[in-house]
């Protein structure tokens, strides 16, 4: 992980988000003192209700479509 002062990642946000989105976390300091890490965003989890609900709203699956999976 690379620190940064707050300045510099103010000065550079452009090329700061740049590398965040290659996968490199930055400390963001201030007066010497981590404030901040820019990172991506965590994966988000949803709960199996949830899905279950989600999966209810999808469409049925056609028997062609069933027997090309089922040949796979």
């Amino acid at each position: 992980m690379s620190r940064l002062t707050a300045t510099e990642v103010a000065h550079n946000l452009s090329a700061v988000l740049g590398r965040v989105s290659n996968g490199e976390r930055v400390e963001v300091m201030r007066n010497g003192v981590p404030v901040a890490i820019i990172a991506l965003p965590e994966a988000r989890a949803i709960s199996a209700t949830a899905f279950r609900d989600l999966l209810d709203t999808l469409p049925a699956i056609d028997e062609t479509f069933a027997g090309e999976i089922a040949r796979q």
